[in-house]
Parts: structure tokens; sequence; C-alpha cells
């Protein structure tokens, strides 16, 4: 699953990149992949610690959202499973090109 994830997220990036070719200098792909592992890692810790905690996972669900330099908010969402594994996270980006 998280590896479907960060292959969404790559393709994510490519456009994220292609769109804000002006912004090179400001945002580097390695920043991007910075942010989304930390975001997948984010909800793979919380997903964890609401299992811990014996919350009905059912109606849990989690977002992360990561602004990188003002240009990009990367938005993660994932319903916390009863087993160890999240199975799906819903990936978005907004950037924003007035900077």
């Amino acid at each position: 699953m998280l590896n479907s994830a960060r292959n969404k997220a790559k393709e994510i990036i490519q456009n994220i990149v292609d769109t804000t070719q002006e912004k090179t200098t400001e945002i580097t792909e390695e920043a991007i992949f910075q942010a989304v592992d930390q975001a997948l890692n984010v909800i793979e810790l919380a997903s964890k610690r609401v299992r811990e905690r014996d919350i009905p996972t059912e109606k849990v669900s989690l977002e992360v959202s990561v602004n990188i330099m003002g240009l990009i908010e990367l938005k993660m969402q994932a319903n916390v499973p009863n087993q160890e594994e999240v199975k799906e996270v819903i990936l978005a980006v907004n950037h924003n090109s007035s900077q």
C-alpha cells in the first residue's frame, strides 16, 4: 500500500515540478520527496497509536497536511484499519502559483 502511495506521490511530484518550473530554485524535487515520506510516516505512526489505544478504528480517519515553502500543500488522508497496515492513502496537492 505504501509503495502505491509513493508511486502516486511520484506522479504528483512530476506534475508539481512541471507546473512550478520557474520556481525550481526555491523548491526541489528532494524537498517534495522528503515531505511525502514524512507525511506517510506520520500516518503510519498515528495509525499504530490509534490501534494501541484500542480506539474503534472503523470511525477513525487521519489527515496529514504538509506545506512546502508556501508553494505546495500536500494533503494525505487514510482510514485507520484494524490490521497493522494502512490499505489506502488519498493524496491531494494544491499549488500556489501566485508566489
